[in-house]
């Protein structure tokens, strides 16, 4: 079958949503060729930033069986699940708290949802003690200072928009570049409320000395745009 007739049939397969390509070619955001500067021999740090109900750990698990993996989801109906999912893994500690720009508690109405993203919370708060479930807030500043963490190796922030709070959170290590990588969900629509833009997020690295690497897991919808995908930044150039 010549390339043409390969062409046409990708083509047509591709209008039901289906994309052939070969394995070879194909990453994904937790892949460990992404990260070249984690040695095949080293223990990587990795804090999963709106582990939800433990996806993404599980992923880098698989690509880093090493690895000592911190999982933050605040929710508790959410948090209930992630501990079932991953919890007993010896190499996993899941932290029943958000992650933010400063330390602090705030008050949000109870949600028994799985599919709300950790940092979603902030955008609910309340300005009282009145609601149901307090959520305490910390900084990957402190939380690293306070485990004794010198490197950290990954860290991955899924948080519907409020990704740049998180890494702002973390300005302290960041300077530092004690922080190897930064896998954050992003748009480049400047529209989209939902999630981080990258080029905001590109400029607050870059001051720090972290480049943007590539980019991961995205998807054409029916207009033709890629919503959204996942964003891999590395100390250095």
């Amino acid at each position: 079958m010549n390339d043409i007739y390969k062409n046409i049939i990708r083509r047509l397969i591709g209008k039901c949503g289906i994309r052939i390509s070969r394995a070879s070619s194909i990453r994904y955001a937790y892949d460990r060729e992404n990260y070249p500067l984690l040695s095949s021999t080293s223990t990587p740090v990795i804090f999963d930033v709106g582990a939800n109900i433990g996806q993404s750990t599980l992923w880098y698990l698989k690509s880093f069986p090493a690895a000592m993996v911190y999982a933050f989801e605040p929710l508790p109906s959410v948090y209930k699940t992630l501990a079932s999912n991953v919890g007993k893994l010896e190499n996993v500690i899941c932290i029943q708290k958000a992650v933010g720009e400063r330390n602090e508690a705030i008050y949000i109405p109870s949600i028994k949802s799985e599919t709300i993203q950790t940092i979603q919370v902030l955008g609910i708060a309340c300005q009282d003690n009145q609601s149901d479930v307090k959520i305490d807030v910390l900084t990957i500043d402190r939380f690293v200072e306070q485990q004794g963490i010198p490197i950290l190796s990954i860290i991955k922030t899924d948080t519907e928009g409020y990704d740049l709070d998180v890494l702002k959170g973390a300005s302290g290590v960041l300077k530092q570049q004690r922080i190897k990588y930064v896998l954050s969900e992003v748009s480049i629509h400047e529209s989209d409320s939902q999630h981080t833009n990258l080029f905001v997020l590109r400029d607050y690295l870059k001051v720090f000395g972290y480049s943007f690497c590539s980019f991961f897991d995205g998807y054409h919808d029916e207009n033709g745009r890629i919503p959204y995908f996942n964003a891999l930044f590395q100390a250095g150039d």
